[in-house]
């Protein structure tokens, strides 16, 4: 089912709506006269009290839904509504504990490119960084002046608006690891996003390659509803999680996410299903 402003509408009439939808934009008020007769005299929609000429598939849609009963009213609300609801559709889920298992043994068993593959995952999942950013990511801006292993990632926003602006994200263990690894089978590398081809060369990969890379990895490890956000998201949630206990706030998350408005960074974040605790825990 699909809610709108007026009334609820059966998928098989949200199907029906999408070409009108698509014709006139979610930001118009769409009102169908009540009467068949009338449909047919004014080409089936009104808007803004003028008289549309619809294109075929918008017709042959308004005679669909016609067949299906009485039309609602479609009106879907401002455009931070939709907005919003959009952009919650389109959200990545975040990993759970057997997720990043599984993730990580898929790497283990199957790739080529085992020190890159698993530093690209725990820099998404660990430190909190985008696909573009990953692939943007050089090797020296995890090292050290003498060439050991630094304690924080240097990590350069690629947004035009954002141009030449920097970011340090302190350096999870995880990651750690992940970089002495790589740079043990690859002592040479310059860049942290590569894949190996069969004739063993590394190729760097582009933020679209990186993206994509993400998105078989969780698609062959068998986790739908993830994607190059998902690590992204669960690094959040789980620092947000963290803040109280070292008196941190959603500010010093918004500067390790890299985020210009504190809006994007809760969007970001998961509810708790630990609310009914923490209530009762209140005075306690």
């Amino acid at each position: 089912m699909t809610d709108f402003t007026h009334g609820t509408i059966t998928d098989r009439e949200a199907t029906c709506y999408r070409p009108i939808t698509s014709a006139f934009g979610y930001g118009a008020t769409l009102h169908f006269p009540s009467d068949q007769a009338s449909a047919v005299r004014m080409d089936g929609v009104q808007l803004s009290n003028e008289p549309i000429v619809l294109k075929a598939e918008v017709m042959r849609a308004v005679a669909a839904l016609q067949e299906l009963g009485p039309l609602p009213t479609l009106q879907p609300g401002s455009k931070a509504e939709r907005r919003r609801r959009k952009a919650a559709a389109k959200r990545a889920n975040t990993l759970t504990k057997l997720s990043i298992k599984k993730a990580e043994a898929y790497i283990a068993e199957h790739s080529r490119s085992h020190g890159s593959d698993l530093l690209k995952f725990r820099l998404s999942l660990r430190g909190g960084l985008r696909a573009g950013e990953i692939s943007a990511l050089r090797v020296e801006d995890m090292l050290s002046s003498n060439g050991s292993i630094s304690d924080t990632i240097e990590v350069r926003t690629l947004k035009q608006r954002y141009s030449n602006r920097t970011r340090h994200v302190d350096m999870h263990p995880e990651i750690r690891e992940a970089l002495a690894q790589l740079l043990a089978d690859h002592p040479t590398a310059t860049q942290v996003a590569f894949s190996v081809g069969r004739d063993g060369k590394p190729r760097h990969q582009s933020a679209s390659c990186v993206t994509n890379w993400f998105h078989r990895l969780y698609k062959n490890a068998g986790l739908l509803g993830c994607s190059s956000h998902s690590g992204r998201r669960t690094f959040a949630t789980d620092v947000a999680r963290q803040l109280p206990a070292h008196q941190g706030s959603l500010r010093d998350l918004q500067i390790v996410m890299g985020h210009a408005r504190i809006g994007s960074t809760e969007c970001y974040l998961e509810p708790s299903d630990k609310m009914g605790q923490i209530i009762r825990s209140l005075g306690s």
